[in-house]
């Protein structure tokens, strides 16, 4: 019900709410403009998650075209 109301996002078993991803998106793009890769553990110190939640939500951006991976690290899209 929360998916379809787009209040939750579900990836790789794990639930994040909408407006998280949406402040998460915005925080990608600005380190993205002031550096040209965005790596795990770049990601891991924004958002202060463990590599099990960053994974699937990097995987989440790489699907919606917000990033795109290249090698070990992510591009914009």
């Amino acid at each position: 019900m929360l998916v379809r109301e787009t209040r939750a996002i579900e990836t790789g078993g794990l639930w994040f709410g909408h407006n998280a991803v949406d402040q998460l998106t915005r925080e990608v793009h600005a380190h993205l403009e002031a550096h040209e890769t965005l790596s795990v553990q770049d990601f891991k110190q924004i958002t202060e998650l463990g590599r099990k939640q960053s994974i699937p939500l990097l995987e989440y951006l790489d699907r919606n075209r917000v990033t795109r991976r290249q090698g070990d690290d992510r591009i914009k899209a």
